[in-house]
């Protein structure tokens, strides 16, 4: 069976301009504003939910632990701060494997 091709689908100012045309209000998935129509509900998988909670979670965090700054800055003062070098070591391990798993 032939088929016949009469012109373009785009209209002739799209294709001068060389865009494609916007979608309008009648475009499927939005309504006249521009969401979803009314009754349509979007769903996040528990791995996006959980994702989305724990970013509120990290936004609600001081991004320095002020109290923790006062207490080294009082120990280094006295003289009683010490380093231990196994545990940064063991802690800077610990931060790279958790950055290969991502």
């Amino acid at each position: 069976m032939a088929m016949k091709i009469t012109g373009h689908p785009l209209p002739p100012t799209a294709l001068e301009s060389g865009r494609r045309p916007q979608a309008g209000p009648t475009s499927r998935n939005q309504g006249p504003s521009g969401h979803p129509p009314r009754g349509e509900a979007v769903s996040l998988t528990s791995g996006a939910a959980h994702l989305q909670a724990l970013v509120r979670q990290v936004a609600e965090l001081p991004v320095v632990d002020m109290e923790r700054v006062a207490e080294v800055r009082a120990r280094l003062e006295e003289g009683s701060f010490r380093i231990d070098p196994q545990r940064v070591a063991a802690k800077l391990l610990a931060f790279e494997q958790g950055r290969a798993r991502l």
